[in-house]
């Protein structure tokens, strides 16, 4: 008997089960898959995991096509706009500035290049063949549910003050008290939204069956609770565009979905309850948190709210603007997609606002909106216009079903939910960005909803068929056998590219990992000897970790020019180190001569790997950036040979960032170091006309014009400094105290 189940339970475990269990899994750790990198919290985790488990269930449909001879897919309304914005981001990584990026994400984050994104589409119409009943939709639907409602957990403690990755050696400094797990306040309210319109689907279902779904309830509770509390807390200095947009579309449910489905007047009324309640149990906490006095009242000193930065509305414009008009292709493709940072450099406009964050790169702009018309261009924005006229289309023409499906109230209610959903998401383009998880959320809806809709009209909803020559499986006759072998070639190649999908994956994962350790031991020393000067020793044991940790990151994750940057920033590092060693003991001392070498050796390192970041992305500022700060590092060891590279390498960076000063402040100290004091006030006249306050700049033109003897100019550029320092209230720097000393020097004189 025992022997007789267990058969029975190995029949069940065919392929579509392990695909369902597989998409569960997705969408319950994508909120969750978190690498707390302090230049990506969320992207490259949750980008390993879509891939990953991605790669298995779309390696799975392609081996059932093999057997089964042909595949048979729901098509959907939304498909042909899906179809559309899909197409528009190929010829955008076609034609991107930089392919890289578009391919991998900037700087490999790999949940934002169209990689992540074929990924994702794939396994949302993958799901279309697996997902057959309207419990396991819910249960998809569930497990997102469960899987968010702990990042909200763990977001609430941060806000507490308590480090929710103590118990990680390797997380715990990195963490950031006061952020959500998703790092971005505006991302993770825009996620709780979706969530509390799930939820309310749930409750809605709840109240019109009324059996045998309590555990379902306390989670839907639970998680109504938790989403509450961080949308009060989180939408801090957020805007209310997401909030308002919730209420409405809340409402929109109610009086034209719910109130149209066949359920007797008293439990539409308990429903209506249910929704006032929840929409004044979000409402006015909110308010009364946007009210700076209310809020010091409420939340104790103890606990700061983090203010978050991001671009407005008006410099995304002017940035989206002025790509749009650089070329014909740029306006119809865009820059690129994933490809941000480059239109921002290259057309932030002069703002004092700006001028803070000088060597800050911003990913993103107000709105997803804003940034994919900046990435993908005009071709891009009709997609994604069709693709809204066709989720209006949609929701008018559920909303006429609902009549008809009388005996289905409760996949009716779904249908008109999921509807919602799809709808939430597009709007929220105008207010919020996407990121990995939410465009997954997004086209995972859209595959629900056709199955769904396929359910509600009995199997009578149209499908798309692919057939394949190798249908026929029956050993019987020679031809039977041929095909069946050849069926068992194509399954075990299939079988080997999934497994080197897989094996790259998970080679990007161990160099996260080794990132990770990076980071992580960075932050732990500078804390261990943040009042206490390391020795020499020290540091050297500090810098040969960090190379080694970046090295070895490079070796399992060659192509990204992040990496590659770092762990030639690195080797820089270890040369700085070797030099002040050398000079300490002098050449006669042991070991000289092996220092000599190891010098030579970091040295080439440094310059190779810098150099392939720029191989890899040559049209993204921080590799020149990085180039050129080897460069002028070697040059400040005493390699002038290297000068004339230097200015090179700044001179390709001014391009891509034409209004970051300190290119230019770098450029005239590289002048100086050549005695062309000329041009190096060239380069300080162009750094003080993009920031008039920058006082190393003022400083080194006061000393060049002193070199010169041009003695009224120095005294102009003294008195200049110290006015500013003065204004900034700096008069206890060392810098103000030199001034002051010169100053009365010249007047004595």
């Amino acid at each position: 008997m025992l022997r007789e189940e267990k058969t029975v339970e190995k029949k069940k475990l065919s392929i579509p089960v392990i695909q369902k269990y597989l998409f569960y899994l997705i969408l319950f750790l994508a909120p969750l898959s978190i690498i707390p990198f302090p230049w990506d919290w969320t992207e490259r985790g949750i980008g390993l995991l879509v891939l990953f488990l991605g790669t298995i269930i779309i390696t799975l449909e392609i081996v059932k096509l093999v057997w089964e001879g042909k595949l048979t897919m729901l098509k959907g309304t939304l498909d042909g706009g899906i179809m559309l914005v899909f197409l528009s981001l190929i010829f955008s990584t076609l034609f991107s500035k930089d392919l890289s990026s578009s391919i991998w994400g900037m700087d490999g984050k790999l949940g934002t290049g169209i990689v992540a994104f074929v990924c994702i589409l794939l396994v949302s119409l993958s799901a279309r063949t697996f997902i057959k009943t309207a419990k396991e939709i819910k249960l998809a639907l569930l497990a997102f549910v469960v899987g968010f409602s702990i990042t909200n957990i763990l977001s609430i403690l941060s806000f507490l003050g308590i480090n929710i990755w103590g118990f990680i050696p390797v997380y715990k400094d990195l963490a950031q008290d006061g952020l959500p797990l998703l790092r971005s306040a505006k991302s993770h309210l825009f996620a709780n939204f979706i969530l509390m319109l799930i939820n309310f689907g749930f409750l809605s279902d709840y109240i019109i069956e009324r059996t045998g779904k309590n555990t379902v309830l306390t989670i839907t509770i639970i998680s109504v609770i938790l989403s509450a509390i961080n949308i009060w807390i989180f939408s801090i200095n957020q805007g209310i565009g997401l909030i308002i947009l919730f209420i409405l579309l809340s409402i929109a449910m109610w009086v034209f979905g719910i109130r149209r489905l066949k359920i007797r007047p008293v439990v539409t009324k308990n429903i209506l309850f249910a929704l006032i309640g929840i929409l004044l149990g979000i409402l006015i906490p909110t308010i009364v948190l946007q009210i700076p006095s209310l809020r010091e009242v409420i939340i104790p000193d103890s606990i700061k709210v983090v203010a978050q930065v991001s671009l407005g509305s008006d410099v995304s414009w002017i940035i989206a603007a002025s790509v749009f008009v650089s070329s014909f292709a740029r306006g119809l493709f865009g820059m690129g997609m994933d490809t941000y940072p480059i239109s921002y450099n290259l057309y932030k406009p002069l703002s004092q606002n700006l001028l803070q964050y000088n060597d800050v790169n911003f990913y993103y702009g107000a709105s997803e909106l804003f940034t994919q018309f900046t990435n993908n261009g005009l071709l891009w924005l009709i997609a994604w216009g069709v693709l809204g006229f066709l989720i209006i289309k949609i929701i008018r023409r559920d909303l006429g079903r609902v009549k008809i499906y009388k005996e289905e109230v409760g996949n009716s209610l779904m249908l008109i939910s999921l509807d919602l959903l799809i709808l939430y998401i597009y709007l929220g383009s105008f207010f919020a960005v996407y990121g990995v998880l939410i465009l997954l959320l997004l086209l995972v809806f859209i595959g629900l909803r056709c199955i769904l809709l396929d359910i509600l009209s009995k199997n009578t909803e149209e499908k798309f068929v692919i057939k394949l020559w190798t249908a026929n499986l029956r050993p019987d006759g020679e031809n039977g056998k041929m095909s069946y072998n050849l069926n068992i070639v194509l399954t075990v190649f299939v079988a080997c590219v999934g497994f080197g999908l897989l094996l790259l994956w998970g080679s990007k994962f161990v160099a996260s990992a080794y990132l990770l350790k990076a980071e992580s031991y960075y932050v732990e020393q500078n804390l261990k000897y943040a009042d206490v000067e390391p020795t020499i020793e020290q540091r050297e044991t500090f810098v040969n970790s960090m190379a080694y940790y970046y090295a070895t990151a490079a070796k399992f994750d060659g192509n990204n020019p992040l990496i590659n940057r770092k762990t030639g920033s690195m080797y820089l590092e270890l040369v700085g180190l070797a030099a002040e060693e050398y000079s300490k003991n002098g050449s006669d001392a042991e070991g000289s001569a092996d220092l000599v070498t190891s010098v030579g050796k970091w040295k080439n390192y440094a310059l190779d790997y810098t150099r392939k970041s720029i191989d890899i992305s040559g049209s993204v500022y921080s590799n020149w950036e990085a180039r050129a700060g080897v460069y002028l590092g070697l040059v400040g060891m005493g390699f002038n040979d290297y000068a004339s590279d230097a200015l090179y390498s700044l001179e390709k960076a001014a391009e891509l960032n034409p209004l970051n000063y300190s290119i230019y402040y770098n450029e005239a100290q590289i002048y100086v170091v050549n005695s062309d004091k000329d041009n190096a006030l060239a380069a300080l006249t162009k750094a003080l006309g993009i920031n008039a306050q920058h006082i190393p700049s003022i400083m080194l033109a006061a000393e060049v014009n002193k070199q010169k003897g041009n003695m009224d100019v120095y005294e102009s550029y003294l008195k200049a400094a110290k006015k500013i320092l003065e204004t900034n209230s700096q008069t206890g720097s060392e810098v103000y105290q030199t001034i002051v000393e010169e100053l009365n020097k010249l007047s004595v004189d």
